[in-house]
């Protein structure tokens, strides 16, 4: 009889061959790196493979169907908060695609960029800027060396009209569980178009796909808001929506509470600084001078009532950064009375430090300050961070319930709560709720992953259903219409009938036992 080492040793002798032994790892140093992640989870896994090419990993998946060993594909890992590169269950293979990090083409004309897995926001942007392309393309708060095509095939959203990633892909090309490559082409075109079967599944490896960019504007113009009163978040969530339905406001506005606003990793601490407005918002503005100026005069006119607005572009900032140097100056004049204006100057220069990050992410500048700001207390070694992503209709009345749902929970379990709602689309809207703890304690992970699971099951009392799933329960995700439980199930079985790519994973293919 063979033993399962025995098969382990020849399938790692196997992928030596495909991919080269430096491309392939046991080592437990590896693996305990590979299985770091912010949720305070524990799993196991066999290795870590690294393919440097399509056929590269034709020939991986081909060597897990033969030793029937299970594989957890990811882009560049940087799935923070979610799971990190943690596999969907024990004993699987990492394939990690960093290798894969080309840009194959880039359409200046059409606004195109053919990505592999590999290919980091600040790669794209890096190359966009080579070229001197008319184009941008749409960022995340993640950090610079997030992957472009791993954010989109979980669904991620950015900021601009093309920020919301998955309806941006198009050309997928994809090896299938059974090796087979796959390529879903460009529409119009002939038969369905499968690209969204690979968003957030597991019937086989992106090994490339086609993003759509954002045309460089002729005007560009952050947008703030400030919300002093609680009471007007519904009345605020429904003008912003009425501005996206009638085409005033064609970005992803993002809406944060004040914890929210001033750095996730803030949430363990109910006596942080707070700042004054009770539901801030960024969102921006394209187009030419003509249009910005209508769409700032209708804005304003509906937002007025509701709170402060701010448009912020970069002569306005270089005028803010001149007015701090001016302020500085005068401060170190032998003038007792000047000297207050360093509190000013330094006010000043809070500010711009706090928004000309967002200020050029939203036009296509990657930044690692959103990740800055979340790991500052604990610092990354021992940050514990667990998103929960619910799905409401994008409806004042239903944002509220949202929050008189997730809020006591928080704080039966000693949270404080932590919020910001993206306006997806124009009829949804994604709460992004965040969790930090210390994962070195036990303590702390034990109740964050009470709160979490507590949080998951109100809201979906309240029929806040997830837009994403973590590592913690993806296996047992659950979908409310049974017919398409049962259609993945389906497709499971033809594409991937091994179940080796991801299994379980998003609850396709059966719960694990």
């Amino acid at each position: 009889m063979t033993s399962s080492t025995d098969t382990e040793t020849d399938l790692f002798q196997r992928l030596a061959r495909i991919v080269g032994e430096e491309h392939l790892t046991s080592a437990p140093e590896e693996i305990e790196a590979g299985l770091d992640n912010t949720l305070g989870m524990k799993r196991t896994m066999v290795g870590i493979v690294r393919p440097g090419s399509v056929a590269e990993v034709q020939e991986v998946v081909h060597a897990a169907n033969a030793h029937r060993q299970p594989l957890y594909p990811i882009s560049r890992g940087m799935n923070v908060g979610n799971g990190t590169r943690l596999p969907s269950g024990d004993g699987q293979l990492l394939v990690d695609l960093s290798r894969l990090s080309r840009v194959r083409s880039v359409d200046i004309d059409h606004g195109y960029a053919e990505v592999e897995p590999g290919v980091t926001q600040l790669g794209l942007a890096t190359r966009l800027e080579e070229l001197g392309a008319p184009f941008f393309a749409d960022m995340t708060g993640a950090a610079t060396g997030a992957s472009i095509l791993g954010n989109a095939l979980e669904g991620g959203l950015g900021y601009t009209e093309r920020g919301n990633h998955r309806n941006t892909l198009s050309d997928l090309e994809v090896v299938l569980g059974t090796g087979t490559l796959l390529r879903t082409g460009t529409f119009p075109g002939v038969g369905p178009d499968l690209s969204g079967l690979f968003v957030q599944s597991n019937f086989g490896i992106v090994t490339c796909a086609r993003v759509e960019l954002v045309p460089m504007p002729e005007a560009y113009a952050s947008i703030r808001v400030e919300v002093p009163h609680d009471q007007h978040l519904e009345r605020f969530v429904d003008a912003l929506v009425r501005l996206k339905v009638h085409g005033q406001l064609g970005c992803l506005t993002h809406i944060s509470n004040p914890l929210r606003a001033i750095g996730a990793a803030k949430s363990r601490d109910s006596t942080a600084y707070r700042p004054p407005a009770a539901w801030s918002a960024y969102g921006a503005l394209y187009g030419s001078r003509r249009q910005l100026t209508a769409q700032r005069r209708r804005i304003t006119a509906a937002l007025r009532p509701i709170g402060q607005v701010q448009y912020f572009t970069d002569a306005s900032l270089s005028r803010r950064r001149r007015l701090a140097h001016t302020l500085d100056g005068l401060a170190r004049l032998p003038l007792g009375p000047l000297r207050a204006l360093t509190t000013r100057a330094d006010a000043v220069r809070q500010f711009l430090e706090n928004h000309q990050d967002i200020h050029d992410l939203m036009r296509g500048v990657p930044s690692d300050a959103a990740f800055d700001h979340i790991s500052r207390d604990l610092g990354w070694e021992r940050l514990g961070l667990i998103w929960c992503s619910p799905t409401v209709a994008a409806d004042g009345a239903a944002v509220r319930d949202l929050v008189r749902t997730a809020e006591p929970v928080y704080r039966e379990h000693g949270f404080a709560f932590s919020a910001s709602f993206i306006l997806a689309t124009p009829d949804r809207i994604v709460g992004v709720l965040g969790l930090t703890f210390d994962k070195h304690r036990q303590d702390d992970v034990a109740r964050a992953h009470q709160c979490y699971g507590h949080l998951v099951e109100a809201l979906e009392g309240i029929g806040a259903r997830p837009y994403r799933k973590n590592a913690i329960d993806t296996c047992r995700t659950r979908y409310a219409d049974p017919g398409k439980a049962e259609t993945l199930d389906l497709l499971k079985k033809a594409l991937d009938p091994g179940g080796v790519i991801a299994p379980h994973r998003y609850g396709i293919g059966g719960a694990p036992s």
